[in-house]
């Protein structure tokens, strides 16, 4: 029998280490790609905190403030502003319309009483000028219980409450 030099093939090292360095390669793929797809829902959460914040601020000058929560046609996230100015002798009305999450991150509202997800119809708030407490909600009195935004976006989920006595928003795990 004739034997061939040169054809011996990996060893056992060899082997271990090209697996390691593959382990290590799809485990900072996958950190990466969850990291980036939870990006969304954070940037949402924020983005949703911040005009919730501004409308109660404003809410608490001269003008009529309601904000309403929604996803739009394209099926965005969006805050609907409508501000109605008292200042001159005939109100005006003006409304500012803001995007504030992707197609791809998921709302749910929860009024304590039930969970729903954000629709076209959306959510309507409205903050009380003299205190900035949270006055009503979907043309209904607000009741003690705070209502709740849930955004998510794989495995990413953060929260936007609000506080109905004081007004206080905060964004949570």
């Amino acid at each position: 029998m004739k034997y061939r030099t040169g054809n011996e093939g990996m060893s056992l090292v060899e082997l271990i280490v090209v697996v390691a360095i593959l382990a290590l390669f799809t485990g900072g793929i996958t950190y990466s790609m969850n990291w980036a797809s939870g990006k969304a829902a954070e940037e949402c959460a924020q983005k949703l905190a911040y005009s919730l914040q501004q409308a109660r601020t404003m809410a608490m000058g001269k003008n009529s403030i309601t904000i309403t929560v929604k996803r739009d046609a394209e099926g965005f996230i969006v805050t609907e502003t409508t501000i109605v100015s008292n200042t001159d002798s005939t109100p005006t009305t003006e409304t500012k319309t803001s995007r504030v999450g992707k197609k791809t991150v998921t709302v749910k509202f929860s009024d304590g009483s039930s969970e729903s997800e954000l629709g076209m119809g959306g959510v309507k708030l409205v903050f009380d000028r003299a205190s900035g407490a949270l006055k009503t909600l979907n043309d209904a009195e607000a009741g003690a219980t705070a209502p709740l935004f849930t955004i998510s976006k794989g495995n990413t989920l953060r929260k936007v409450e609000i506080v109905p006595i004081t007004g206080r928003i905060s964004v949570g795990r």
